[in-house]
């Protein structure tokens, strides 16, 4: 009996560790495989984590796309800054020539670029629409008069008395509305004045600071400038000292109190683009533009004539052609 038991004994022994031993084995299998799996999870996580970073550097080229075309507008900026300044440049070179041609008739006909750039004009909306019915800008005479082509005949547009007559108007339109835009000088200048001139200045700064010059005494007879309205383009010393000699001499002449519109007046006129001042046709078109949304495109504020149209009937009668 006890040699039987121990047979059996050992035979259960000898089984418990042969199914103890497949199940550690299978326990290694399994636990191997799902470390395995686990690991080729991981990797394909890994993968996808990947994907998502090529996303991240595709979203960062894009964004240096748009930048990179941010960087064109800069681009496009400077170069309007440039040509402005060398139409600046080269005005008094050109007035001096078209001086010297005075019978000469030079006239800037349209490129592609400018025809094909320019975008169809809205008139509906414009009090003197007329003036813009089939628009087309032929060119600029002697560097003073616009010359047009306009469903009702030939114009001539006188460049300054144009410009006096928007610039007027804005100033006008300013009273109690949004301020005139006005640009900032990096360096304030000095405008020395006479005794006379200076007490006049003084009297009317609340009416210049309203138009957009920003102006402080400077000691007795001078003042600092430290801003200008943004549509004056040349030298604001001399701009200011003009426009301080010619109320000047109307208060003399007058003997009256310089009234607010004649600041207004005179400020227009000294603004707005001169005789002999080269413009391009992109310029040309929107001067007319501004010029037919006006109260008044055809007398600047001191009643000079700004445009004469030939109509297409007297040109045909001229030339007998009817």
């Amino acid at each position: 009996a006890d040699a039987a038991r121990g047979v059996v004994g050992g035979e259960a022994d000898a089984a418990r560790g042969v199914v103890g031993g497949e199940a550690d084995a299978a326990r290694g299998v399994v636990g191997g495989e799902a470390e395995a799996t686990r690991g080729v999870v991981g990797g394909e996580a890994e993968t996808t984590s990947f994907v998502g970073g090529e996303a991240e550097a595709t979203r960062g080229a894009v964004g240096g796309e748009a930048e990179a075309t941010s960087f064109v507008g800069g681009d496009a900026d400077a170069t309007r800054g440039f040509v402005g300044g060398d139409a600046d440049a080269t005005r008094g070179v050109v007035g001096g020539e078209a001086e010297a041609t005075s019978g000469a008739l030079s006239v800037r006909a349209p490129t592609l670029l400018d025809e094909g750039g320019a975008p169809p004009i809205q008139t509906a909306h414009l009090p003197f629409a007329h003036l813009l019915d089939d628009l087309q800008i032929l060119g600029q005479a002697r560097n003073t008069y616009i010359v047009a082509a306009t469903r009702q005949g030939l114009v001539l547009i006188d460049q300054h008395v144009a410009h006096e007559r928007v610039l007027y108007e804005q100033l006008c339109q300013a009273r109690g509305a949004l301020p005139i835009p006005k640009q900032h000088l990096l360096t304030p200048e000095t405008l020395q004045l006479s005794r006379r001139d200076a007490l006049l200045l003084q009297e009317k700064l609340p009416e210049l600071h309203a138009i957009g010059f920003e102006l402080e005494l400077f000691g007795q007879d001078a003042f600092l400038i430290r801003a200008v309205p943004a549509a004056l383009k040349g030298d604001p010393v001399q701009t200011l000292r003009d426009i301080v000699d010619e109320l000047v001499e109307l208060s003399v002449s007058k003997r009256l109190p310089i009234a607010r519109e004649q600041i207004w007046i005179t400020t227009a006129c000294k603004l707005a683009v001169k005789a002999g001042d080269p413009l391009s046709l992109p310029e040309m078109r929107k001067l007319i533009e501004d010029l037919a949304r006006t109260e008044n495109p055809y007398l600047c504020p001191h009643g000079r004539p700004i445009t004469i149209t030939l109509s297409w009937d007297d040109l045909e009668k001229r030339f007998k052609r009817s």
